[in-house]
């Protein structure tokens, strides 16, 4: 397990960054809702690269961003995929628990001591969702570039 919220892959495609983009266009959406009539990712695409968020029937606050880039080479098109977790979602996971722990402990070491706790641990469950999505995200978007 790595301990960064962060994963890179390349794929191979015979298909020429064009083609690439016409296809992902319409595969995705650019509507910012979690479920977007049956589409698995949304975001952007054109034909220097992509970034696109997967669609979830649940609301995940830690959905990743994969950002894309299709680089031409000789009779096929390398994809560079680069998959991030968002960083609202430890933003989101770790200030309520901040402000309560403030409004509890008020002053002295303790807030100190709490809140860097409240944040190694939200970053703890971060890396468990980011890396327990990682595989089926990277099947995914392997199926869909082959």
């Amino acid at each position: 397990m790595q301990w960064l919220p962060f994963d890179h892959y390349t794929f191979e495609s015979e298909a020429t960054p064009e083609e690439l983009a016409a296809r992902w266009n319409n595969v995705t959406t650019a509507r910012s809702g979690s479920l977007a009539n049956g589409v698995e990712f949304r975001g952007d695409v054109t034909t220097n690269g992509f970034r696109l968020r997967p669609t979830y029937l649940l609301l995940k606050p830690f959905v990743p961003v994969i950002y894309g880039r299709f680089e031409s080479c000789a009779r096929k098109t390398i994809i560079h995929v680069d998959v991030v977790l968002s960083t609202r979602w430890l933003l989101w996971l770790a200030a309520p628990f901040i402000l309560f722990n403030v409004l509890v402990f008020r002053t002295g070491q303790n807030v100190v001591i709490w809140s860097c706790g409240l944040l190694v641990t939200a970053w703890f469950f971060s890396m468990l969702a980011f890396w327990g999505d990682a595989g089926r995200l990277r099947q995914k978007l392997s199926d869909a570039f082959r």
